[in-house]
């Protein structure tokens, strides 16, 4: 028998070493798209007058480094088979990594805009009330947005919230 005709898990091993190029890819791609955010992209933004986009930069480029993982793990798994129950196990777990995900490029970018709009606000301002304000305001966007963001993980795993 020719090794990639052997069935390990229901699998031929050439679908096994597909799925594994996928992952690997996945991994490799998003650890390219985040040294391209930190390298390039910061020197671009670094350039302009404004602050904005080197926060905005700054915040995003880990979760969506992590979305190009979680997506070469997903076209990894595409390429197996283990019956539809695990199917949709998987398809449960891809929709959950990928809604917190999004929860957390959305917490990051939010408290960070948040904290610079009223880091600039207070500097204008002679009353200590916002900078002592900031922190908890910050700290309840961010708890919000993460009940959100799990609640709506598990809606879209199925789940009945």
């Amino acid at each position: 028998m020719e090794f990639f005709e052997f069935i390990f898990l229901g699998n031929a091993m050439d679908q096994w070493c597909l799925a594994f190029a996928w992952i690997l890819g996945g991994v490799v791609a998003g650890r390219l798209v985040y040294r391209w955010f930190s390298r390039r992209l910061k020197r671009m933004t670094s350039r302009t007058a404004s602050e904005m986009d080197d926060l905005i930069v700054d915040q995003i480029e880990e979760p969506i480094a992590l979305a190009v993982v979680l997506l070469g793990g997903w076209f990894g798994y595409g390429q197996l088979e283990f019956g539809e129950s695990v199917d949709q196990f998987m398809d449960h777990v891809f929709s959950i990594a990928v809604a917190l995900d999004v929860t957390w490029l959305a917490a990051r970018l939010l408290d960070s805009l948040v904290g610079s709009f009223f880091a600039r606000v207070s500097k204008r301002s002679e009353s200590k009330m916002v900078s002592q304000v900031t922190p908890i305001l910050q700290k309840t966007l961010r708890a919000a947005i993460w009940v959100l963001g799990l609640i709506m993980a598990l809606n879209n795993a199925g789940y009945d919230v």
